[in-house]
């Protein structure tokens, strides 16, 4: 057990791009610490205990992107490199393998996060301000630390873990990370967060539910502080107690629970498809069948058409069943979904901005313009250069009628910003 988290942590840090993502993230949170002003409020300290738990809770939710892209890369790499055979023929144990590997997944998730964390509170301590307190002491920053961030971490990789190791589906990990984020900004809505403010206050009964049942800890937190002065904010650490302490257990037993039903679950085996067991037979018979023969290649309007439509097909099927686009049309229905949440929340208070066709198509057409731009450069770029990439340009361009496949790739990108459209108007409708 010992030997594979320290060969999993040796080889995650032998890799070159493994510092620079590090120098890159610690650069990062100094940049954005120092143009950072928000506070609670003006008579709270920057440095204050309340102001550093705050913050510490906020980052600990970067811990989604970095433990769903490692859980997704090193959970089931011996499956996805084919080398389950030779790996699980050694003498290691199902539950040692799952507990050497959830703790070098959790160790490589958690240090990007706290160095994230650490460097964002180095460059706010760092900015032009006077409202900061003289005498800080070190607990300040190790409990929301142990409190927010390395709990909050657990609980992250755990679920990613169970999803991947339940399902051996690299998908199924992106878009369990994906509903994590969703989930944290919906409890965003119910705990009464000062990120928040536009939203109308939520009853006592709903802000004491999302105390207990928020998985990263803020709701708990805001409804434990929220009857605290501006004395206590400066130089009060929140005690470990009542529903923020019921919280954190909750949290913790729920990502043990999973752990443990991941290692009753998990397989050595590698799940197979009946569907391309079959297919893959059928091949071999074909093969077998018919030998080969020349033809001859046709550059009539219909041949160009059928050209036309077969590399668009290609195309599209590429794109659709990829999981960066999976990814991405939750991210837009949800994104946009929660900026027309907001315009009819303003519709109360405002008359101009009652709910109508109007205001919904204005919102989608305001908000969805720099996700859609960011989507289609992706995959203009992913579908130009990708037999390039693969070196397959060159059997590619040796084809008949290769000249349609510029505008099977232009029809491709048309094809894919209707389907984002069409989801957004199901979505209003």
């Amino acid at each position: 057990m010992t030997a594979l988290f320290l060969f999993d942590i040796k080889r995650f840090f032998k890799r070159w791009n493994t510092w620079v993502l590090l120098i890159l993230i610690v650069a990062l949170g100094v940049v954005i610490g120092k143009d950072a002003h928000f506070t609670i409020s003006e008579s709270v300290y920057q440095n204050s205990p309340y102001q550093i738990s705050f913050i510490t809770a906020l980052f600990s939710l970067s811990a989604i992107l970095f433990s769903t892209i490692f859980v997704a890369q090193h959970a089931n790499k011996e499956l996805d490199n084919n080398f389950q055979q030779i790996f699980f023929s050694t003498p290691i144990r199902k539950n040692q393998f799952i507990a050497a590997r959830f703790a070098s997944l959790l160790t490589i998730s958690f240090l990007p996060t706290l160095l994230f964390t650490g460097s964002f509170l180095l460059g706010h301590s760092l900015s032009a301000t006077n409202l900061r307190k003289e005498h800080v002491s070190l607990l300040y920053y190790i409990q929301p630390v142990l409190l927010f961030t390395f709990i909050n971490t657990l609980f992250i990789t755990a679920v990613l873990s169970f999803a991947g190791w339940v399902s051996k589906n690299k998908l199924i990990i992106y878009v369990s990370g994906l509903l994590l984020y969703m989930l944290y900004m919906a409890t965003l809505i119910y705990s009464g967060s000062p990120l928040m403010a536009g939203a109308l206050p939520q009853s006592e009964q709903s802000r004491l539910i999302s105390a207990v049942v928020d998985p990263f800890g803020m709701s708990a937190y805001f409804y434990q502080t929220s009857t605290w002065t501006v004395e206590q904010r400066n130089t009060q650490l929140v005690s470990v107690k009542g529903l923020f302490a019921l919280n954190r257990m909750i949290v913790v037993l729920v990502s043990f629970l999973l752990l443990y039903i991941s290692a009753r679950k998990f397989s050595f085996l590698k799940k197979q498809s009946k569907f391309r067991s079959k297919s893959k037979e059928n091949s071999n018979e074909n093969n077998l069948s018919f030998s080969y023969k020349r033809t001859t290649t046709q550059h009539h309007a219909q041949a160009h058409l059928k050209a036309l439509l077969s590399f668009s097909k290609i195309h599209l099927t590429y794109i659709v069943k990829s999981i960066p686009f999976i990814l991405a049309l939750l991210y837009v229905l949800f994104g946009v979904g929660m900026e027309i949440y907001a315009a009819i929340e303003k519709g109360i208070r405002i008359p101009q901005h009652y709910a109508s066709s109007g205001l919904m198509t204005a919102t989608i057409i305001q908000h969805f313009y720099e996700l859609g731009l960011i989507i289609v450069l992706y995959y203009t770029f992913d579908i130009f250069w990708r037999s390039n990439t693969v070196r397959f340009n060159l059997i590619e361009n040796s084809t008949g009628n290769i000249s349609t496949g510029y505008f099977a790739k232009w029809i491709s990108l048309i094809l894919v910003t209707i389907l984002f459209t069409v989801a957004l108007i199901f979505e209003v409708n």
